[in-house]
């Protein structure tokens, strides 16, 4: 009966490897990846494309376009947001004459 016992033990133990060597119960990236990419197609960042005048800065272009918002913009998030619009350009050091892609929020938007 105890050698029954160890059979059983053993033939539970080697599936149970083999279920997580070929299954795996860590999530599969993959999936998240595409959670994620689901997520940012819902929440779409749109941008639009200004040349910088001699003084303008980050906040006052996107003051200006997104001025439906009044004061409820987040500075943090708007230099993601124009960082990731733009991701070969230095957001403190922009160039006056220079085109760049600055965000452009929703009027439901915080």
């Amino acid at each position: 009966m105890m050698r029954f016992g160890l059979y059983i033990f053993i033939i539970l133990f080697c599936v149970s490897i083999y279920k997580d060597l070929t299954i795996g119960i860590i999530p599969d990236n993959t999936s998240m990846n595409q959670n994620i990419g689901n997520k940012m197609e819902e929440d779409k960042l749109t941008g639009i494309s200004m040349k910088v005048d001699k003084g303008d800065t980050i906040l006052s272009v996107v003051e200006e376009i997104n001025d439906h918002l009044g004061n409820k913009l987040d500075i943090s998030e708007i230099m993601a947001d124009f960082k990731t619009l733009n991701p070969k350009a230095d957001p403190i050091k922009i160039q006056p004459g220079e085109t760049y892609y600055f965000p452009v929020y929703k009027k439901g938007a915080e």
